[in-house]
């Protein structure tokens, strides 16, 4: 039986503490002892690691929280190079992997990227399960644009749990949640300023990487 499905991005920032100095060999070191035992051969599985951490540049412009330029919120650069390693192994990777497995097999699927600021949230940025308060309606002290954007995702979530599709054309007058499909993949960017379909293309030569080594990082690839 096939089935509708919404895919979400999660933030890795949650699950990287703010502590340690992240140097290179640090972050090696931390990689090879969530993944170890290894899977496969020694010298694939050491190769892999110095591969995936050389993918993440220590440029605080590009770690994660992402969109916070050089800001390092008084923590080493590295901190965010390990947050956003951390973040596409543990769920972009997958988020992007099993939305491009359901499309291919025929499956309706829709996915999305909640990049609301989140207010004094600091190195956590837009940190996981933060999307949750508004689709129920429940942001505290809404700015503008949460108060834009919450009724909105209320109304995609409602939408879908009632007809499987985010576009029931009831409720807010919102912006299409566009299919993702093997030909169109897109998903939806959820922000009050700016909320669009955008490419789901996002660090694609790492998260390709990831995921072209599944034994490696050990991700399941059949349920």
């Amino acid at each position: 039986m096939k089935s509708n499905i919404l895919f979400s991005d999660e933030s890795g920032t949650s699950f990287t503490h703010p502590g340690p100095n992240y140097t290179t060999e640090l972050i090696e070191s931390f990689v090879a002892a969530n993944f170890s035992p290894p899977l496969v051969s020694t010298q694939s599985f050491d190769g892999a690691v110095k591969q995936i951490v050389a993918l993440y540049p220590e440029d605080p412009a590009l770690g994660s929280p992402f969109n916070t330029g050089s800001e390092t919120f008084g923590l080493v650069p590295g901190y965010k190079r390990a947050a956003a390693l951390n973040g596409d192994i543990a769920f972009q990777s997958q988020r992007r992997f099993w939305i491009q497995t359901a499309s291919n097999a025929g499956v309706k699927t829709f996915g999305y990227l909640f990049t609301q600021p989140q207010a004094g949230s600091g190195r956590l940025g837009v940190f996981h399960s933060s999307e949750v308060r508004y689709v129920y309606g429940g942001v505290q002290n809404p700015t503008p644009s949460d108060a834009t954007l919450s009724p909105n995702m209320m109304d995609y979530w409602i939408s879908f749990t009632t007809s499987l599709d985010p576009n029931d054309d009831k409720g807010s007058s919102r912006p299409e949640w566009p299919q993702y499909t093997p030909d169109n993949q897109v998903i939806i960017q959820l922000n009050g300023d700016n909320l669009t379909a955008i490419p789901d293309d996002y660090r694609k030569k790492q998260i390709d990487f990831i995921n072209l080594m599944p034994l490696t990082f050990h991700h399941r690839r059949s349920l």
